[in-house]
This record gives structure tokens, C-alpha cells and sequence, in this order.
């Protein structure tokens, strides 16, 4: 009787033991698939949220691309290249200097730049308290009893005009003083100053005066350097 009772229970245990593990099974099943649920979702959300990342970065660097192309386009409008290069031509045709010094001078002075970005006058500070402006940098100290500099700073076809009126009077002087590079004396002359046509022949050690040098290379000035560099180059061209 006793090994009997004894077999009923552990059948009866055999069998709630049987039906826990199934039910242990059930849940474990629907655990793994809750997982794999929330992991998709975390992977696609994921996904997502770099795309998204990808979209809004490829969107800023459109807006920036987008800024420069304004920025570039009203810089053409305030400066317009083409038509100052063909006025340098002009004005250089009408005073007998040649074309590419008036336009090699235009770029080394200034990038052929009447105004910036913000529509202001494009200029430069000098150490001595003088001031360059526009396409020419024509100096404000040097030129102040000589021209109008109202029209210097606002009308760029005007300051091409007082530019090369300047420059063609270091030309003449150059081929007067049998300058053996009338070309590179016509620049140093323009930008130093009527009288030191011959900085371009001298490093400053050797100069006979030493005042009108700026920055040098190989001790001579860097802007007698990147006019001669400008004028064999033609850099204006590039579009």
C-alpha cells in the first residue's frame, strides 16, 4: 500500500513537473521573441537615427555650399571682374601703357578688389598711418592734394583711371632711366614711390635706402616678387 501511495505521488510530481516545464518553455519562447522585438527595434531605430544624422549633415553642408555660391555671386556683382579687366585694357590702350602691367599691378595690389563683402570700400593700413584704397590702393597720404578720394573709394572705374595715371608715370621714368627691367621698375616705382623705381635691383641689405621695403624674400620686397609672379602667370584668367 505504502509503495503504491508512493508511485501515485511521484507520477503526480513526474507530471506537475512536466507541465511547470512546459509552462517554463511557453515563457521562455515569448522572452526570446520579446527580445528579438525590442532588438529590431533598437537596430531599426538606430538606423534610423543615422540616416536622419546623414540627412541633416548633407542638409547643412548643402546650406553652406549654398551660402558660399550667395556670397560668391554678390562678390561678382560688387566686383565685377570681366569688366574691370576690360577697363584696365581701356584705360591702358588710351595712356600707352601696356596691358598686362596695368593688370599685373590691379592684381598684386588688390585681387582687382574695389569692395568687400559688405559693400565697404576694400582697404589696406599702412604702418605710417596712411590707408590704401580700392582696386589701385591708392595711398591717401601720398595722393591726398591730388585726387578725389570720395571717388577713389566709390567709383572703381575712377580709381582704375588714377591708378594707371600713376603707373604710367613710373613707366616713362623707366624707360627714360634705361631701367634694365622697365616692367618690374614700373611696379617698385607705382608701389614704392616714383623714386625708388630701382627696389626690384636690390636686395634691402644693398639698397641704397632702406625705407621703402616691406616684407622680404631672399631679402628682396615679397610685393616686386608677386607683381613679376602675377605678370608672367596672368592669374586674373582663372576662372
Amino acid at each position: 500500500m505504502i509503495l503504491i501511495y508512493t508511485k501515485v505521488n511521484i507520477l503526480a510530481v513526474n507530471k506537475n513537473n512536466i507541465k511547470g516545464m512546459l509552462f517554463l518553455k511557453k515563457y521562455i519562447v515569448i522572452g526570446v521573441v520579446a527580445i528579438s522585438f525590442i532588438y529590431s527595434s533598437i537596430i531599426n531605430n538606430h538606423t534610423e537615427i543615422s540616416q536622419a544624422q546623414t540627412e541633416k549633415s548633407n542638409k547643412s553642408n548643402l546650406d553652406v555650399e549654398n551660402i558660399i555660391n550667395q556670397i560668391k555671386e554678390k562678390q561678382k556683382k560688387i566686383n565685377p571682374k570681366q569688366e574691370i579687366i576690360d577697363y584696365i585694357n581701356y584705360v591702358c590702350d588710351k595712356k600707352g601703357l601696356p596691358r598686362q602691367i596695368g593688370l599685373a599691378i590691379a592684381w598684386t595690389e588688390s585681387d582687382m578688389t574695389q569692395f568687400n563683402k559688405n559693400n565697404n570700400t576694400y582697404f589696406n593700413k599702412n604702418k605710417d598711418g596712411s590707408t590704401d584704397w580700392g582696386i589701385m590702393q591708392i595711398n591717401d597720404v601720398a595722393w591726398k592734394n591730388d585726387f578725389n578720394f570720395d571717388r577713389i573709394k566709390s567709383d572703381w572705374k575712377y580709381n582704375i583711371e588714377i591708378g594707371l595715371s600713376i603707373a604710367i608715370v613710373n613707366y616713362n621714368k623707366a624707360v627714360k632711366s634705361n631701367e634694365e627691367n622697365i616692367i618690374k621698375a614700373t611696379h617698385s616705382g607705382y608701389n614704392a614711390g616714383e623714386g625708388f623705381i630701382w627696389r626690384y635691383r636690390f636686395t634691402k641689405q644693398e639698397a641704397p635706402n632702406k625705407n621703402c621695403y616691406g616684407e622680404l624674400v631672399n631679402g628682396y620686397d615679397i610685393r616686386d616678387i608677386n607683381f613679376w609672379n602675377n605678370y608672367i602667370n596672368s592669374p586674373w584668367e582663372v576662372k
